[in-house]
């Protein structure tokens, strides 16, 4: 059985876009969730093609109908998570 982490790794590419400096900077934490930061927008500002500078939303889109705390929804997506790796750990075993 899959137990919880102490924390989950997120791999997650944000922007130096002033809403999320107090995230990279560490001054806002999470107990459930350490994040690793690539910094793939300044490389994509570098090489200067404009095909690479835009930003998919997804299928996501529909499910955005209030605002959340960012806690939570970090929240639900360690949960989905983990109910995943144990559905496939069941599919597996």
């Amino acid at each position: 059985m899959l137990t919880r982490p102490d924390k989950v790794k997120l791999h997650t590419l944000l922007g130096s876009y002033p809403n999320v400096i107090a995230l990279k900077d560490g001054r806002v934490k999470s107990d459930l969730v350490e994040f690793d930061f690539a910094d793939v927008m300044a490389r994509v500002a570098r090489a200067q093609n404009r095909e690479l500078t835009g930003m998919p939303v997804g299928q996501v889109v529909g499910m955005m109908d209030r605002v959340r705390p960012v806690r939570d929804v970090v929240q639900q997506l360690v949960e989905e998570y983990i109910e995943a790796c144990e559905r496939l750990e069941k599919l597996n075993g």
